[in-house]
């Protein structure tokens, strides 16, 4: 190479895992996330890991279901995703097959997601164009967790 600066290079997705598979043209390709409804660019992803089941308890079903009507996320333009029983997903499946506005993550690290950097939770950031927001697992969320989340989704949503 007698470049070494590539003007193609993007920071963004520098940071995210990058997998190349050749396949014969009869494969069967499939994504984990092809059962997956797009939302379009307008909605929200909801990725969340529950702590001891394969399920959320009635208690953390509860507890997201009240962060989800706090924001007024609308249903239709909301995927939730259950770690648990979605093999391998990764952020840039969730970007080129859903395209959401908005990614939000329980008990689930970046790095769980093929994203390589450092940031606190409950601080919202953005990645091509998505803003994502990493907090525990809804199961610890307690009081003080709760107003940081809320704060984080405050800043995220831009609510008052």
């Amino acid at each position: 190479m007698s470049n070494m600066r590539d003007p193609k290079f993007h920071f963004e997705q520098a940071c995210m895992d990058e997998t190349l598979f050749v396949f014969n043209d009869s494969a069967n390709v499939r994504s984990s996330l092809n059962n997956i409804n797009s939302a379009n660019g307008k909605g929200t992803v909801v990725v969340y890991r529950p702590l001891e089941n394969d399920e959320l308890d009635e208690s953390g079903s509860t507890t997201l279901q009240n962060i989800i009507a706090a924001v007024k996320i609308d249903e239709s333009a909301l995927i939730r995703i259950n770690s648990k029983k979605t093999d391998n997903i990764h952020v840039q499946h969730i970007i080129n097959s859903i395209k959401p506005s908005f990614l939000i993550c329980f008990g689930i690290s970046p790095g769980d997601l093929g994203i390589h950097i450092e940031t606190p939770r409950y601080t919202p950031f953005a990645i091509q164009g998505i803003s994502m927001l990493f907090c525990d697992a809804v199961e610890k969320l307690d009081k003080p967790l709760k107003n940081r989340l809320w704060a984080g989704l405050q800043k995220m949503y831009v609510l008052k």
